[in-house]
């Protein structure tokens, strides 16, 4: 579920427009920028996905927390 308008981009892109409304919300979307780029070893859309032991331990559901 994604939580927001769909818009389309002047290139033609959709992109999700998103008003955050709390501390809390705000704090959650710094974390998953901060953390983004290392989540993508492990990504379920990754054609190169990398899995071990450990990631297998990660939650699916904490990769993406905007999925609600």
């Amino acid at each position: 579920m994604v939580d927001g308008r769909v818009i389309l981009s002047s290139i033609g892109k959709i992109v999700y427009e998103h008003v955050i409304r709390n501390e809390k919300e705000l704090n959650r979307i710094r974390e998953y920028i901060e953390n983004n780029p290392l989540r993508w070893q492990i990504d379920r859309e990754n054609p190169d996905r990398k899995t071990s032991q450990v990631l297998s331990t990660i939650e699916e559901d904490d990769l993406y927390p905007w999925e609600d």
